[in-house]
């Protein structure tokens, strides 16, 4: 009975979402017409999905830190549209709920697209990659 309840915990366990809002600045028919966009950043997520590439620009589990987000790239000149995703890689998880804590406690420009590039590297390494 017990090792029924441990795989069952399991199984749960595996299951576990999170809404995560990313900041979509645009979407394209081609890899190279996103590659040919005029994208300042240095770091940002290419998806393909249904033969549609899209660029997001940054992403959080925090409404309030997405409103925070959007305001910064609004003010560098970005049109941004807020995608919802579920993700349920729990290691990364975990880690964007760190990186909102931080993200939450400051309005430094330059902390603030510290903090978002560093979650795009832990995206990338930890759910495109993982």
């Amino acid at each position: 009975m017990s090792n029924f309840m441990f795989k069952q915990y399991d199984t749960l366990k595996a299951y576990n979402t999170s809404n995560i809002y990313f900041l979509q600045i645009g979407s394209y028919m081609s890899k190279e017409e996103m590659e040919k966009a005029n994208i300042k950043e240095t770091k940002y997520i290419m998806e393909n999905s249904d033969n549609v590439y899209y660029a997001y620009i940054g992403l959080t589990s925090n409404k309030e830190n997405y409103e925070k987000l959007k305001k910064y790239y609004q003010e560098k000149g970005y049109d941004i549209t807020m995608k919802e995703k579920i993700i349920s890689n729990e290691k990364f998880i975990s880690t964007l709920e760190k990186y909102d804590l931080l993200l939450n406690e400051t309005e430094d420009k330059d902390t603030i697209k510290l903090i978002n590039e560093q979650i795009i590297d832990k995206y990338k390494e930890n759910v495109v990659n993982g």
